[in-house]
Formats: structure tokens, C-alpha cells, sequence
């Protein structure tokens, strides 16, 4: 059933993104806890994989718990973005890693917030309340969560203890801006938090700043690229400086 779920849900998100056909996934089954759902968001409830080598996606999603859209409409993005900008190429795929957390996550908000496709310029307030993993938030308590996840994973006294840590915690960052973008795009009463100290620990200021400037709305191609070299500028640093590698 939940099988069945997912690719009615796939049909859903074609309309939503108007395009014609998706790409090709396995589909793989777990279970979760609801508590760690909770905690953690969606990524410990479904989670979606690419090889570059062979080209493969595979979409992973919890078995025992219901499934909201948003989440899976997240997840479709990362197959999506994997599809459209890596195409079996490793390095594009590791560098985009940022944007699609973005873009994922600008989709995930659309949806999140009942608009009826990713071009829709819908209106809302932070006070709105969306359904999420566990219980119902305002939309400025789930943003918040979101930075504050970001901001506790990169002031951890063992941060960055190893790449996979490094790469969850920018990519929780790049989650919140792209939560953030469409805030700034379409909501009536958003007011940032600008307390950027914990991030500039690890990231230059000159490179913070001109990703937090860039990271706002619906990237073109070739902001798409940028955005790419810019997540490499906050990484690689911190991947020689720690010696991740």
C-alpha cells in the first residue's frame, strides 16, 4: 500500500511541478521511530539515493508511519535536481549538494503551505499553522526549528568529527534558506533572525555572506552553478582544515 501511496503521490508532484515524466526509482521499505521522526525531521522518515556511476535513484521511505506529502515532494526534488544536474557526473553531484537541499526545501514549504503548483505566487503569514512529523507548527516555528537544527549541528563541541557530519550540517543550512527564500518571496510578516556567529565559526565571512545574499528565490541555471561553487567554498576549506577527506 504504501508502494501504491508514493506513486500516486509521484503524480501528484508532476502536476505540481508541471513536467511530463520523472525519473526512474527503486522503491525501498524501513522502519522508524516516530520520536526520532519527531526530533530529527522527515530525513530519519524518507530518504532518497543516487549513484553516479550507474545513474540509479532510490527512493527509501518509513513503512509504519503515515507519509506526508511534503515530505515525499522534498525527496522527489533530490531525484529531480540529481537527474537534471549531475547526470552521472560525481563532482557536479557532491557540489550541488547545497543547492538541492535548497530547492528541496523551497518545495517542500509550497506544498507544506497548500499551493496548488511550485509557480504559484500564493500569499501567507508566519502565524500559519502546517501540518508536520508529530504536530501541527506555525510556519515560524517550523523555520526556526529548521535554523536552530542548523545552528546546534555546527556548535557541536566534536563539529566537524567526520565528512557525513560536515555534509548533514551545511545541508541543514541550506534547508533553511531555502525555507527562508520562500518566506522572502511570498509571505506578508517574516522578520529574520541575523545572528550568523555560530556559522561564521566555520565559514569565511566573505563566502557566508555572498551565499546568504544569493540563497533567496527561484534560482536560474547559471545562479544554480554559482550557488555549486559556493557550497564547495564553505566545504572544502573545512574538509583540508579537519582532514575529512
Amino acid at each position: 500500500m504504501i508502494k501504491s501511496e508514493v506513486k500516486k503521490l509521484e503524480e501528484d508532484y508532476k502536476d505540481f511541478m508541471d513536467i511530463d515524466s520523472f525519473p526512474p526509482y527503486t522503491f525501498e521499505s524501513k522502519t522508524v521511530s516516530l520520536v526520532k521522526a519527531d526530533s530529527e525531521g522527515f530525513d530519519s522518515v524518507a530518504q532518497s539515493k543516487y549513484n553516479p556511476e550507474t545513474q540509479e535513484h532510490t527512493l527509501i521511505v518509513a513503512d509504519n508511519l503515515i507519509i506526508e506529502p511534503y515530505i515525499l515532494f522534498h525527496e522527489f526534488t533530490h531525484i529531480l535536481d540529481a537527474e537534471t544536474y549531475a547526470r552521472g557526473d560525481k563532482v557536479k553531484y557532491a557540489t550541488s549538494s547545497g543547492f538541492t537541499e535548497y530547492h528541496a526545501s523551497q518545495i517542500e514549504l509550497l506544498k507544506m503551505l497548500g499551493a496548488n503548483s511550485a509557480n504559484e505566487h500564493i500569499s501567507f503569514s508566519t502565524k500559519k499553522m502546517v501540518k508536520t512529523i508529530g504536530k501541527n507548527k506555525t510556519v515560524q516555528q517550523y523555520i526556526s526549528m529548521k535554523r536552530k537544527h542548523a545552528a546546534d549541528l555546527f556548535d557541536r563541541e566534536d563539529f566537524p568529527k567526520n565528512i557525513e557530519q560536515l555534509k548533514t550540517a551545511m545541508g541543514v543550512l541550506f534547508n533553511y534558506w531555502g525555507l527562508r527564500s520562500i518566506c522572502y518571496m511570498y509571505c506578508k510578516d517574516y522578520m529574520e533572525e541575523t545572528d550568523n556567529g555560530v556559522f561564521l565559526r566555520y565559514i569565511s565571512a566573505d563566502v557566508f555572506q555572498a551565499m546568504n545574499k544569493l540563497m533567496v528565490g527561484w534560482l536560474p541555471d547559471i545562479l544554480v552553478d554559482i550557488s555549486c561553487k559556493g557550497y564547495w567554498g564553505m566545504i572544502y576549506p573545512l574538509v583540508q582544515k579537519y582532514k575529512l577527506a
